[in-house]
């Protein structure tokens, strides 16, 4: 009796750990699968179809992501779309067509529909993204999180994207400038001059993925390494995760941006508007810094290209701590 209750503890045991086994292959990917509902899923290939254009033999699209506080009127949902606009008004070149604003809570959307025709909601149960989430609070975090979620999905449908934070403005086409071997690409805080290096110290407000086999890999990686690095968001995490092994075994080829081309508040010094494609205000905390750094640094551009002169200096952001934002 013994001997048949000890053989049949073993074969649970084996039972279990094959179930455990099983479920510990089952890709993220497939995990994420359920992320949306059908209607949701259907709703955004749609989008997806409305917005995608063709970079290096890829559907590409543009997105950016915002909450009640980023999209009201006069803050900077406001902002990033006039530089777009004002990017058509001088080139001809009409992006605003390819980029899809991802709205987090209902008011955002609400607020999307009213000033961009292709809007989608990403659903988060149980959390509430309405209001301004401060930097690395418990909510800006899961946000995070929850856009790297998403994103993976993009790539595993098929499509290539440009990822930018609201708190940028672009002043010119980006595509020309991105790195024409890199899989992922990401903006710095600080360029050493080596697009190559880990050394470069990265900003996930802008990025740059295209659709492959690498890039899918990699932000499952990304996105299952939360569970690791639990303290941190997806940007500390991509720098813990950049010189793991696991990194090399996917093969995604990595690259850096140049501060001088997509230039932020935390380089300010390099500025050109010859050459510059966007400025990110991050290295300044709080949302009204960042709304009247960026005004002002449009008024510069307006005046810039309007005038067409050929040299001319950025105002250096103010009332900015310069700190992580």
């Amino acid at each position: 009796m013994a001997t048949r209750a000890a053989l049949a503890f073993c074969v649970c045991f084996v039972l279990l750990l094959a179930l455990y086994h099983r479920q510990s292959l089952i890709s993220l990917h497939e995990q994420l699968d359920v992320w949306e509902d059908k209607e949701q899923v259907g709703t955004l290939k749609t989008l997806l179809q409305k917005a995608e254009m063709h970079h290096d033999g890829k559907r590409t699209v543009i997105f950016t992501s915002v909450n009640a506080a980023w999209a009201e009127p006069g803050s900077l949902l406001e902002i990033f779309l006039e530089s777009f606009k004002l990017l058509k008004n001088r080139t001809q070149e009409d992006l605003l067509k390819h980029l899809i604003i991802l709205a987090f809570d209902n008011k955002a959307y609400e607020r999307c529909v009213d000033v961009h025709p292709l809007c989608y909601q990403v659903m988060t149960e149980g959390v509430d993204f309405t209001s301004a989430k401060p930097y690395m609070s418990h909510d800006y975090v899961q946000m995070m999180w929850r856009r790297i979620e998403f994103l993976n999905n993009i790539l595993g449908m098929g499509y290539s994207f440009v990822f930018s934070d609201a708190d940028i403005i672009w002043l010119r086409n980006p595509f020309p400038h991105l790195l024409p071997t890199k899989d992922f690409q990401i903006t710095t805080d600080r360029f050493n001059g080596n697009p190559n290096s880990h050394d470069n110290a990265p900003n996930g407000g802008y990025t740059f993925a295209r659709s492959n086999k690498r890039t899918i890999e990699f932000y499952k990686f990304w996105y299952k390494s939360r569970l690791t690095y639990r303290s941190k968001h997806d940007q500390d995490v991509f720098i813990e995760i950049r010189h793991n092994r696991t990194m090399e075994d996917i093969g995604v080829n990595v690259g850096y941006l140049d501060t001088k081309l997509f230039s932020s508040f935390c380089s300010f010094w390099v500025y050109d508007m010859n050459v510059t494609v966007t400025i990110h205000a991050n290295c300044c905390n709080g949302l009204n810094n960042k709304i009247r750094n960026l005004k002002i640094l449009l008024s510069d551009w307006k005046e810039f290209y309007v005038t067409n002169q050929s040299v001319k200096s950025w105002k250096q952001p103010y009332g900015c701590t310069l700190g992580p934002s």
